[in-house]
Parts: C-alpha cells; sequence; structure tokens
C-alpha cells in the first residue's frame, strides 16, 4: 500500500489494472504505480508486461 501527503492510497497488489483517480489514471498492480495519459495507454502497457518473453 503506498499512502501519499495528500491522502491518496493505492494498493500496489493483485493483477494490473488501470485505475482514475482525481490528478489522472495510473496502471496499478503487481508492486506498479505507473501515471498514464490515456486508458490505451495504459491497456498497451498492460498488454506488453502480459506477453511471455
Amino acid at each position: 500500500m503506498l499512502k501519499f501527503s495528500d491522502g491518496v492510497e493505492f494498493n500496489t497488489d493483485g493483477e494490473l489494472r488501470i485505475e482514475e483517480r482525481y490528478d489522472g489514471l495510473y496502471v496499478v498492480g503487481k508492486g506498479i504505480l505507473m501515471p498514464i495519459s490515456s486508458r490505451e495507454e495504459g491497456q498497451t502497457f498492460i498488454d506488453k508486461k502480459k506477453k511471455p518473453e
């Protein structure tokens, strides 16, 4: 769990997902917290992470 001084909290456990907060969009999960500019950008990131290497 990440807690910021403005009161915003993110649970970075679980599968990758897109979360919308008052200040924007984020990809969250698997220990990751990454700001994104659009849902499409976030979905592309998630899709790339799910591909086997």
